[in-house]
């Protein structure tokens, strides 16, 4: 027993050390893992990178629509240097306290707006009225003011939420503002 007991466990370990069957599927174990995590990163990036180029395009839209439509507040006492700015609230809308707020044609916009991101809410939009020098209330052609439209608090929801232990399930994504000259406005 001591002889052939030893002998044959030495080559049977001698067999075992160069053997290689079943090293690719050890290795295909290991690796899979990886390549899986970087294929998930890469579309979660792409995804996020088209929900920030939409957000910009909504942004783009939204300004133009604010520029056709009439000033959501009173742009009369609007002088050189002064800007009025409106924001969304989960009620409706807020114009720096002033009491003419046309919330019909704020709706307009953010529609607009959410035709392209419809993850836009109206707490996420603002739409600020920048005196242009261009113009003023007693012209004819009335006075063109700056409107810029901007995107506050919006967040990026990743597919897969939790596949990454220590990953956040949402990532804000940064402010975005788009200007237009807006149409004429006249003093009533």
């Amino acid at each position: 027993m001591n002889k052939s007991s030893s002998a044959s466990s030495g080559a049977a370990l001698a067999g075992l050390i160069g053997c290689r069957a079943g090293s690719a599927l050890i290795s295909f174990a290991v690796a899979m893992p990886v390549f899986l995590g970087l294929g998930v990163a890469v579309v979660e990036m792409s995804v996020l990178t088209f929900d920030y180029h939409r957000a910009g395009e909504a942004v783009r839209r939204g300004a133009r629509a604010a520029a056709m439509v009439p000033a959501l507040t009173s742009l009369a006492a609007l002088g050189p240097g002064q800007s009025v700015e409106c924001h969304g609230t989960d009620t409706g809308l807020d114009c720096a306290g002033t009491s003419s707020v046309v919330p019909a044609d704020f709706t307009t916009i953010l529609t607009t707006m959410q035709a392209i991101h419809p993850g836009i809410q109206r707490q996420n939009v603002t739409i600020e009225y920048r005196h242009s020098g261009i113009g003023d209330m007693e012209q004819p052609g009335g006075m063109r003011p700056i409107v810029t439209v901007g995107l506050r608090d919006l967040r990026h929801a990743f597919l897969l939420p939790g596949a990454v232990p220590g990953l956040p399930a949402d990532l804000p994504l940064p402010k975005l503002a788009a200007n237009q000259m807006g149409v004429g406005f006249r003093a009533p």
